[in-house]
């Protein structure tokens, strides 16, 4: 009774975790070829929950051009399992349309699950919204290009420093050609 009890703490744990963090948990079933995920991961598809899964063809359907091969892929490539020797899970991001029409950015991190030799193998994974950040980042490259229009048309040189390390200056053609510099090879 006592081991029973610590279970069901634990998954209560575990499931306080997951809401704490937008986390959605997902599976997929390589034999019956149906995808399970959380209520979490149903919601970030705009699906009600859906006990018996979602036929992975269907859910390929809802990927942009490039998320179907890409999602096939990744389930080919996925390591059998987290161990000491670096095996880390892999990770994919993907755009799925919901039924609502909008576009959802999802990170995509998995491991396979062991199989019988030959058989079937599945996949657990979670889920992670990238949404917000997918868009930030889409409005700052279209910013960038605004600004680069804008200064090629007006003669201006531009020039950025990287913060990686070692942080590294990026000067534009127009800023090379304004300090007689020679273009970038």
């Amino acid at each position: 009774h006592h081991l029973a009890q610590t279970a069901s703490d634990a998954q209560s744990q575990l499931n306080l975790v997951l809401a704490l963090t937008d986390i959605a948990i997902w599976e997929h079933d390589a034999a019956g070829g149906m995808l399970r995920t959380s209520a979490l991961g149903w919601a970030l598809l705009g699906l009600p929950p859906q006990p018996q899964g979602l036929p992975l063809a269907l859910a390929l359907d809802r990927l942009d051009a490039t998320g179907g091969p890409a999602l096939l892929a990744h389930l080919e490539a996925v390591p059998t399992d987290i161990d000491t020797s670096g095996n880390a899970p892999a990770e994919l991001e993907l755009r799925c349309r919901r039924p609502d029409g909008q576009w959802r950015a999802l990170l995509v991190r998995s491991v396979r699950q062991g199989g019988a030799p030959g058989g079937p193998v599945g996949h657990v994974g979670v889920l992670l919204d990238l949404s917000d950040r997918f868009e930030a980042r889409q409005q700052a490259l279209a910013l960038a290009a605004r600004l680069e229009m804008a200064t090629a048309a007006a003669g201006v040189g531009v020039w950025s420093v990287s913060l990686d390390e070692p942080p590294r200056a990026h000067w534009d053609a127009q800023m090379r050609q304004l300090h007689d510099l020679p273009p970038e090879a």
